[in-house]
């Protein structure tokens, strides 16, 4: 537990200090006029606006999102949040495992090596050939009646 940054250990220590130092008829005078201090500290109307607006700081942030419309935006997002929290993980990765795993018949998509063009190291360049040449034909014979 700690008060202001300061253990118990601490605050016994500071105990035993001040016996020693002021006494016990000096402790109870002392208590006595620290809590005189922190009521009229408390009752002060500083210490009263001081708490008026430490309130407003606080709810601020609420006031904000209200004033520009975000709680729905909120509420969306907390949803979704919870709605992919809820995905059945194990089932997703089971049915993608199982399509992993399906036979292909066929493959959809060509090897990387053969989508580029080949060359065959020992192939001979071919040279345009042209074939026989048929004889000429000779315009179409009249017919003979």
């Amino acid at each position: 537990m700690d008060i202001f940054g300061v253990g118990i250990l601490e605050i016994v220590f500071i105990l035993v200090i001040a016996v020693i130092v002021l006494g016990p008829e000096g402790m109870v005078k002392s208590a006595h006029s620290i809590g005189k201090f922190l009521r009229k500290v408390i009752k002060s109307p500083i210490w009263a606006q001081l708490m008026d607006t430490q309130r407003e700081l606080r709810e601020m942030p609420t006031r904000l999102v209200r004033e520009a419309g975000l709680e729905e935006d909120i509420r969306e997002l907390k949803k979704t949040s919870q709605d992919l929290r809820n995905v059945d993980i194990k089932a997703t990765a089971a049915a993608a495992t199982q399509s992993l795993t399906k036979p292909v018949s066929e493959p959809t998509i060509a090897p990387p090596s053969l989508a580029e063009p080949v060359e065959i190291p020992f192939a001979e360049p071919v040279e345009a050939v042209e074939g026989p040449k048929a004889p000429p034909q000779e315009a179409d014979p009249p017919e003979e009646s």
